[in-house]
């Protein structure tokens, strides 16, 4: 795969319009394939999500969708106790990193940029937050905890998070650790355009 280098000056119109296109070309064709499986989220709720997860992650679900406390503390006994060290100590530099963070925002502050006419800003978390974790040939629980403490730390109220199960239908041990470490409890056991419509 190589990289395309184009001088604007020395291409034509056809040339420039293909480029400028691209992106919505690729989304288009996305959702093409995606719509089908939003409406059917939309419509069928849960079963919908059971079915595109054994259809595309060729996996069921092990429980429920819903990651519960008993998983949790599965997933902290399965790993190598190091390994969990390790991982909660990570997600505190980042915790740590995020709070310095909120240290420098003023929630509220104006300024009188005239006489009687002021401008400023006031800075309030979201309310919620869906998180997608991805999955892939490996697990990424730094993804998890790099998502998540920012919204921690911001005072986000409801934080969820989705993540493609692993092939035994459960979530990534490391990725539930992480989870924990971040003090998320919300988790889901699906991925895909599935998950970001149940979102």
């Amino acid at each position: 795969m190589g990289i395309n280098i184009w001088n604007w000056g020395e291409i034509d119109k056809g040339v420039r319009e293909k480029i400028l296109n691209r992106a919505q070309n690729n989304i288009d064709a996305v959702m093409d394939a995606v719509r089908p499986i939003i409406t059917a989220v939309q419509q069928r709720g849960d079963p919908a999500l059971l079915q595109f997860t054994k259809e595309f992650d060729k996996t069921e679900v092990k429980g429920g969708l819903r990651v519960t406390e008993a998983e949790f503390a599965e997933a902290r006994e399965s790993l190598d106790p190091d390994l969990v060290k390790a991982i909660r100590s990570c997600a505190g530099y980042v915790r740590k990193h995020h709070m310095q963070q909120m240290a420098h925002v003023k929630p509220l502050w104006f300024e009188e940029v005239q006489p009687g006419v002021y401008a400023g800003e006031k800075i309030t978390p979201v309310d919620s937050v869906g998180l997608y974790v991805p999955r892939g040939k490996g697990a990424f629980p730094s993804v998890m905890y790099m998502l998540c403490l920012p919204a921690v730390v911001a005072g986000v109220k409801k934080i969820v998070v989705v993540t493609p199960p692993t092939p035994e239908g459960g979530v990534d041990a490391a990725s539930l650790v992480a989870a924990d470490a971040c003090g998320v409890r919300e988790v889901y056991k699906v991925g895909g355009a599935q998950a970001i419509a149940a979102l």
